[in-house]
């Protein structure tokens, strides 16, 4: 595969729909209506898990181990954030996250809803780093 970097799902689609490029990695969500209209086909999701939605689909990573990846979405600051603000907003975003409404909405929009603490997402990031850190470095690929 050639990589094409898109600035986006909606530039990556302007090239998919009409057959430019064969294959691309997108948010789900965006692709969904795509899908529906029988324009492209899901042909794997990169969470670890099979997406609720898709219960058919593969992981990549069942068809490719390693591969997958658990996309996370999170708030982040400035490095020196007084404690007291960053728990603040934990406790308060957290309390939003358990409203049946925000749930919905966001597992309709195909995420898993996991309110971690500041520390547990904190190291997720760290992982994610090491990760793919490890992942380029193995691949060989140049930055041009």
């Amino acid at each position: 595969m050639v990589h094409v970097p898109f600035t986006g799902s909606s530039g990556a689609f302007r090239e998919l729909l009409p057959g430019r490029v064969q294959a691309a990695f997108v948010v789900l969500d965006t692709a969904v209506p795509h899908i529906q209209a029988g324009n492209l086909k899901l042909l794997a999701v990169a969470d670890p898990r099979r997406n609720r939605q898709f219960p058919a689909v593969p992981t990549l990573d069942e068809s490719y181990p390693g591969l997958g990846y658990d996309g996370i979405f999170g708030l982040v600051g400035p490095a020196r954030m007084p404690a007291e603000i960053v728990q603040q907003l934990y406790t308060d975003i957290a309390g939003v996250l358990k409203d049946p409404a925000v749930h919905q909405q966001l597992e309709r929009q195909h995420m898993d809803v996991l309110a971690s603490t500041p520390a547990d997402f904190a190291a997720a990031i760290r992982r994610e780093i090491a990760h793919w850190r490890n992942a380029v470095k193995e691949s060989g690929a140049q930055v041009s």
